[in-house]
Parts: structure tokens; sequence; C-alpha cells
């Protein structure tokens, strides 16, 4: 449990989000309070002592940052390790209050005096929850005799650093023990609110908010899409593209880098047709790269690399002409230039889009990307669900991303998930409107939405869809030792009964001869 035991520090960290202060009490106790109500333990002068320390320290904190008292402190706390440390007026009476303390009371001591500034919310205390945990897990049955030789047989990979796949029996009994103990917190301790400016966390609502959800138990895939990042020159029906890579010698290769028709052809990859179907979906967000490395002289032939990014959003028509003023000629590379909200690893797939955990999922908004003063009202229609593999869930071969409709988009057109097929969204009539592919196939995930729903939403409620689409070409040797330069192109599309229009830029980056 202690140090080193990464059980203790590492997986019980989420104790520290809990107050000892009580539930019905409401707001959690500073670490002055604690301090205070620890104040009536104590004796005579030591008392009045103690009380005025902890006086004179709370102004110290609740004063505005001072350089002079900061560079006094300094001296004190950290004096060169040739000169002998003089105890401080509080070190000489902690010395006091510990000779009259019990070891129970010392704990105590140590706890309060260990909550940071005056003002902190005081944090229970891990220690305490140490032993909790251990006291419990004997008591649930683990015993030295009964599994000690199992576990050294059997987990031996245990003993490093690295998660092992097979877990101890102890370690079972720990977080047993351990979720055991986090729910008599949660139903008797004040949550602290970590104070995220995007989400109420004003109070335990549930495992999402400490990150205790370590498996989806409405997700049955054990991987979705590619085993591979990239896509294996291949194409697929609704990515009919495979990155041309021209040249073999370091003058033809730099010839394709700036060559600007060569670049992928996004009117044929926004709008696809489903072959067996003849039916025409919208791809409203996706992803693509590749790269092929030269047959010989590493060090000297570069790497071809490429990849692309399609996004979109909605925006009422007449904000049409003021994003394409606003937006045309920068780089739109950055994937956070529309912001596409995810589960965050915690949010069940089949509990999208009712469950609280995706309350504070943002929808409508004005700012269009990280550093662009761009204020124009729109949607981003998608959604991600991402669950990690590794660490304790190792139901999965890798880790799954799939794209959702954005809960606006379930609510106008009235979707619900497939309850037979992961990925697939569909309507009253129980047609086939949202899907990513890669839940179901070997392939590349995107958002597909059926076109013709979901342009006659748009033109009932005066809307448009535009997609920002982005990508780079690049040539590095090995190991990037020397950078030959990189092509980067952005564009805006717009989709519309007539069909797709739209244009590109580019933006040229020179490497360094």
């Amino acid at each position: 449990m202690g140090f080193p035991g990464d059980f203790g520090n590492y997986s019980m960290w989420s104790i520290h989000n809990w107050s000892p202060t009580s539930i019905t009490e409401g707001k959690p106790k500073t670490a002055y309070e604690h301090q205070c109500e620890f104040a009536e333990i104590l004796q005579g002068d030591l008392k009045g002592q103690f009380l005025t320390h902890i006086e004179d320290q709370k102004i110290i904190d609740e004063k505005p940052f001072d350089e002079k008292i900061t560079f006094e402190r300094i001296k004190v706390e950290f004096v060169s390790p040739d000169i002998e440390k003089q105890p401080t007026e509080y070190d000489l009476l902690k010395d006091k209050i510990k000779s009259t303390l019990t070891a129970e009371q010392n704990e105590y001591f140590r706890w309060v005096m260990g909550l940071g500034g005056s003002n902190s919310i005081g944090a229970f205390s891990r220690k305490k929850a140490h032993r909790w945990v251990c006291k419990r897990t004997i008591e649930l049955g683990w015993t030295k005799e009964l599994f000690e030789e199992f576990e050294s047989y059997h987990t031996s990979r245990d003993a490093g650093r690295s998660q092992s796949r097979i877990e101890r029996i102890g370690k079972k009994y720990q977080w047993i023990a351990f979720f055991d103990f986090l729910a008599h917190l949660a139903d008797n301790c004040s949550y602290i609110d970590p104070g995220y400016n995007d989400v109420d966390y004003s109070k335990y609502f549930g495992a999402w908010q400490i990150h205790k959800r370590n498996i989806d138990p409405t997700c049955w895939l054990r991987k979705a899409g590619e085993n591979s990042f990239h896509n294996l020159n291949k194409d697929y029906w609704y990515q009919p593209f495979v990155y041309p890579f021209i040249g073999e010698s370091l003058e033809e290769l730099q010839a394709w880098l700036w060559d600007e028709s060569i670049i992928p052809p996004f009117e044929k990859l926004l709008q696809v047709t489903e072959p067996e179907t003849n039916i025409s979906w919208c791809n409203l967000r996706s992803f693509a790269n590749w790269n092929k490395k030269p047959k010989k002289d590493e060090d000297v032939i570069p790497y071809q690399d490429a990849w692309y990014r399609i996004s979109s959003c909605i925006v009422h028509k007449n904000q049409v002409p003021l994003l394409e003023k606003s937006l045309t000629g920068k780089n739109l590379c950055d994937p956070h230039v529309l912001h596409n909200r995810s589960t965050d690893y915690q949010g069940f797939l089949k509990e999208y889009p009712w469950h609280p955990v995706y309350k504070d999922m943002l929808g409508w908004d004005e700012n269009i990307g990280m550093d662009y003063t761009v204020k124009i009202k729109h949607l981003v229609p998608t959604a991600t669900y991402e669950w990690e593999s590794g660490s304790s869930d190792q139901s999965l071969n890798s880790s799954i991303s799939l794209h959702l409709p954005a809960k606006e988009i379930i609510k106008a057109l009235a979707l619900s998930q497939d309850t037979n097929v992961f990925g697939q969204w569909g309507n009253e009539n129980s047609e086939i409107i949202f899907f990513d592919p890669s839940a179901q196939i070997e392939g590349p995930s995107a958002a597909l939405v059926k076109q013709n729903s979901f342009l006659t939403w748009l033109e009932k409620n005066n809307l448009q869809l535009i997609w920002f689409v982005s990508g780079e070409k690049q040539l590095f040797t090995s190991m990037a030792s020397k950078f030959y330069g990189r092509l980067v192109y952005s564009g805006i599309y717009k989709l519309s009964d007539d069909g797709i229009s739209g244009k590109n830029w580019f933006i040229k980056e020179r490497g360094k001869d």
C-alpha cells in the first residue's frame, strides 16, 4: 500500500476526491477548519500556541503574491545542505505537540497539517483508506497460506511495473475492498468539486467522474476498424481513394511533393454511394493516412507520407458567407478547429445519449478553432465513442473509436441505436440513417449519414452543411533525420441540391537543405 506500492499510490488516488466532511453538512471543510477542530484535543498553552500558528499561516496564505515573503520562505525551507538547518518556531511547537499525543492522535496531526494551504479543501486521508482496505481484504478471505504460492507461480510477470494479463488474486481482493470503501465515501462524505468549467461536478453523480469505469458491459466488440493505423493501400466504397506515391529518385519525389494536383478528390469522398443499395451517404467525419518507404538509401531517399481529415459543421444559411470569408486561406489542419466531443473513455456505448455522463456534451457553439476569433453559431453533427484497451480491461484486442451522431441530430431525425448491430442508428421505420462501418468491417472509421434524409432536415430548417477538409504531403528520411518539405492543403465545401461545391488552398513549408 505504501511506497513503492503502485496500488496504494496510484490506483487509490481517487480517495482524494472526497473530504471527510459529512455529506449532511453540505460544504467540505477547509484545511484551516480541520486544523481548528484538531486544536480541541490540545491542552493549555499548546492549544493557544497552535491556534496562533494556524491563524498566522492563514493570514500569509490569503495575502496576494509577494516576492519578499516568498523569498524569505524559500530561504527557510531550502537552505544549503552544507549549512545545518536550524529548527523553526513551528518545528519546536510541532515536537511539543507530538510528545503529548497518542499514536492515533499523531496520525490525525500528520494528516491535518498536510492538507495544503489554509483555504484548500481538506481531502480524505489516503493512509487511513490504505489501512481500511488492507483490513477489509483480510476479512474477505485472502490469506498468505491459501494464495501466496499460487500467485508467485502464475503471476510472476506482475512483479514488474508493466500490467500483467493475469492479475494476482490478492489484487482482486484489494479492488473489491477499495470499491467497497469508495461506496462508503460516496454515501457518507462530501465530494470535492475539481472546478472544471465545462462540466457540473458540484457533487458526486457516478464512477465516471473519477475514471473508475474500466469495462463497458454494453459493447461486445473486441476491436473496430483496421489492425493498422495506415490504410495499407486498400480502398473502400466509402473511402474510394488510395494516395498515389509517384517516383523513386529524390527529384521525382520532390516533384510529387509540390504538385498541387496530387491531393485527395474531395468531391468524391464527401458524398459516397453504397454499391449494393445505390444509396448516397454524406461523410461527416473521417481520417486517412498513408506512407511509403524508399526501397534503398533510406538516409538519402525520403519517406513519402500523406494524410487527410474530413470534418463538418452545420450553420444557418445566412452565416455561410461570413464563415467562408473568415476561414478561407487559413490552415485548417488542427483537429480542434471544429470541436468533436468524445465520451472520454467513461461513457458506455448503449448509454448514449440519455445518460448523465453525456449531459455536458457541447451542442450548438459559437467558437470555431483554438486560435481563431471567428464567432459563428454552428453545430458539429458528430461525437465519438472511445474505449481504451489495456490496464484492467482485457476484454479488448485494441482500443475502440466509433463515430456517433450528435445528440441534436439524434433528436432531429428521431434516431436510436440498433440493438443488434453496433455502430448503426435507425429511425422510427427501422431505416438506417447513420452508421460507422468500422464497427462491422476491417476498414477505416467514418461518420456516414443518409444524404436524402439529412438534406431534407437541413432544408426544412434553413441550415447548411459545411465540410472542412485538410491534409499534408511531406518528405523526410529515416528517423526524420532530414526534412525535405511539407505541402499543407485546406478547403471548405458545401452540400446543396445541386451537389458539392468548394475550393482548396495551399501552404508550402520548405525543408532545410
